[in-house]
């Protein structure tokens, strides 16, 4: 058996009843992101009202949210006209997959997960419950990061683009890890590949509202649309002379467009790129006052 493919939305239904027919321990479970205004969940309740569900919210610093949480469900055959009817659609986001856990231990699971650690260890939001944010980073998973992310799951199954969906066999599945402590889980940078494109746009966009803020008049000088592929360009080029952390990236085009695009090939910055132990903080600190003195010499 394959261990992943894709499978058009038509053919989730009968492939999800051929699957549960070859082991009868697997149960079909599912997420719904209840978090915001969705009409997914007012159809669950609907089209499956006997079928068991946990708020993921219930029980942990976000219960005065409640009603709006991640709701896990379990669907009997009693109750699949739901999957029938609107869970087999892509478009409507649910997550799916095929599990021997019961529900209260996969509760317990998804719940370790509300809260994991940025690649810097920082604890952050994770908000799985939401296929466009899980299935990017579960597709880069290495085999045993998957396995452990994705504990309860036999068969996991994820929208994916137009009337498709990705699915994955767990080649190990239903073993319980042991319990863990929240956060245990942390991302990795390779987990958030797919989302490298996103988070440049984003950064030219606060490089760009930060420039206009500080250095109004140098940017009424150069064609609006020229903005985006300068900031883009000068992102690029502070990454390959080492610069990692977000204001050290601003500052870099910052500088840029008050001293010029080459302004970093100065010979007297030759030994800030040279040494590469905290050089964020030691170009943030001659930035500053370069800029600082630039800025008295011009009033």
């Amino acid at each position: 058996m394959q261990t992943e493919f894709f499978c058009h939305e038509l053919e989730l239904v009968e492939r999800l009843n051929l699957l549960r027919a070859s082991n009868s321990s697997l149960k079909l479970f599912g997420l719904i992101d209840g978090t915001v205004d969705n009409p997914g969940l007012e159809q669950f309740f609907l089209l499956a009202p006997e079928a068991d569900y946990e708020p993921l919210f219930l029980e942990t610093e976000f219960a005065a949210c409640l009603p709006y949480s991640p709701y896990l469900f379990a669907i009997d055959p009693a109750d699949e006209a739901f999957l029938q009817q609107w869970g087999c659609w892509a478009e409507h986001q649910i997550i799916w997959w095929l599990s021997s856990w019961p529900l209260h231990q996969q509760a317990r699971h998804w719940r370790s997960l509300i809260h994991v650690l940025t690649p810097d260890l920082d604890p952050t939001l994770f908000r799985f419950w939401d296929s466009q944010v899980l299935s990017p980073i579960v597709r880069q998973c290495t085999l045993a990061e998957r396995q452990l992310l994705l504990a309860p799951c036999h068969t996991f199954i994820a929208p994916h683009l137009s009337r498709q969906w990705w699915i994955w066999h767990n080649p190990s599945p239903d073993i319980p890890p042991a319990e863990k402590d929240s956060p245990w889980w942390q991302m990795q940078a390779h987990h958030l590949k797919d989302f490298a494109s996103a988070f440049e746009r984003l950064l030219v966009d606060e490089i760009e509202d930060h420039l206009w803020r500080t250095e109004p008049a140098h940017l009424s000088r150069i064609y609006p649309p020229h903005l985006p592929l300068l900031m883009q360009q000068g992102t690029r080029q502070a990454r390959a002379l080492g610069l990692q952390h977000e204001q050290a990236l601003r500052c870099f085009v910052q500088c840029q467009i008050r001293f010029g695009s080459q302004y970093w090939q100065n010979e007297s910055l030759t030994p800030l790129w040279q040494q590469a132990d905290q050089r964020d903080t030691r170009f943030l600190v001659w930035s500053q006052q370069a800029l600082a003195a630039h800025t008295e010499r011009h009033v």
